[in-house]
């Protein structure tokens, strides 16, 4: 269309045409022109283009294409939030049968039955001798032996804790038990609902098993404590002619190799 006129041109032969026309008068080519000038279209759609694009920071112009920005970027928000939040759910349900577990295995290996936490195994026989300051003395090594080898018990004295692991790995131990069992009938038994442990014909050394020292033992048990290794804490018993009670524990300190 013309600016001077607000006629517009045929684009078939160049003739003027009326504005709104549908045909040319001078060639009867039909006509498509809308009633918006060129020009101004031209203007709408330069517009329209610019507010599509970005600034200078990155974000659209024109509200409406912010709208769509803001909307865009909140969904990426709450995607990126369920994600976090969903992990943590995973990482919670992954760790609680984990607790479970452990609490399972903790009450059922803290049960006052002695026979079960005792049987094949060696532990550090330590007595309290400074009740002020609650201090446990190890006064030597007592072996439990299991079915294997009839229950046999002993008690070293004399040797250190890593002459203990030492002789436990040549299986000496389990020699020692084994035989002290069926020579001398030296074993370890319970009583009172398993609380108690006891050596019926007496607690012996291994270089002297005719002749227990501690003829008359026994330990009551009150408390059996820890998950891979045991503690047992409770009062131990002599009779005879110096009968006395004394607070004693047994700290493990490893199963008897066969």
């Amino acid at each position: 269309m013309s600016e001077e006129t607000g006629m517009a041109f045929c684009p078939q032969c160049g003739g003027k045409v009326p504005d709104n026309a549908k045909f040319c008068p001078n060639c009867g080519h039909k006509l498509e022109f809308q009633s918006v000038p060129d020009k101004l279209e031209k203007q709408e759609v330069t517009i329209s283009e610019s507010t599509a694009k970005p600034n200078e920071n990155g974000a659209p112009t024109g509200f409406k294409t912010r709208l769509r920005w803001l909307k865009s970027f909140i969904d990426k928000a709450k995607s990126i939030y369920t994600r976090a939040v969903n992990s943590k759910k995973y990482i919670t349900y992954s760790i609680i049968p984990l607790f479970v577990i452990i609490g399972l295995i903790w009450y059922k290996t803290s049960s006052t039955d002695v026979a079960n936490a005792v049987e094949g195994k060696i532990f550090a026989y330590q007595m309290l001798m400074r009740p002020v300051n609650n201090k446990y003395v190890t006064t030597g090594y007592i072996a439990f032996g299991d079915k294997k080898d009839d229950f046999g018990s002993l008690h070293y004295l004399s040797e250190s804790k890593n002459e203990i692991k030492k002789l436990n790995n040549e299986k000496t131990i389990s020699s020692d038990v084994s035989e002290a069992s069926k020579s001398n009938l030296l074993f370890w038994d319970t009583e009172n609902n398993g609380s108690t442990l006891t050596w019926p014909n007496g607690l012996a050394f291994p270089t002297a098993q005719e002749n227990p020292i501690m003829p008359n033992i026994s330990i009551t048990v009150n408390k059996v404590s820890g998950i891979f290794r045991k503690t047992l804490s409770g009062t131990g018993h002599s009779g005879g002619e110096n009968s006395r009670n004394f607070k004693v524990r047994l700290v493990e300190i490893g199963r008897i190799k066969d």
